[in-house]
């Protein structure tokens, strides 16, 4: 069984090897440097993702969380009606909070 398991620890080292060489060859760049390409990248996509966030209003309505999400406006009514929605009534209006909707929706990936 010890000779089955270093023959997959070998065989999973050899996979990462040519997954790094074939980055390497697609990036242009150093095996030290595809780290700091891919935090790059991963900045970039967070710098983005944070901007979109914040073109959208403080208290988001449900027109505005089908348009985030895709999704028909009674769609957007039926999840804001969930237990653990992070919703606000006021009077028959049902509003909720941009930053704490996003909290929310990153909960549920």
């Amino acid at each position: 069984m010890i000779n089955k398991q270093k023959i997959q620890q070998n065989k999973n080292r050899e996979e990462a090897y040519l997954l790094i060489n074939s980055w390497e060859k697609e990036l242009g760049v150093e095996e030290k440097d595809i780290g700091i390409k891919i935090n790059d990248k991963i900045s970039d996509c967070i710098a983005k993702e944070k901007n979109e966030m914040d073109s959208y209003p403080l208290v988001l309505t449900a027109v505005e969380i089908s348009e985030i999400l895709k999704v028909s406006k009674p769609s957007a009514y039926e999840l804001m009606n969930g237990a653990d929605f992070p919703l606000i009534k006021i009077g028959r209006c049902k509003r909720v909070l941009r930053d704490q909707f996003f909290l929310w929706l990153n909960t549920k990936k």
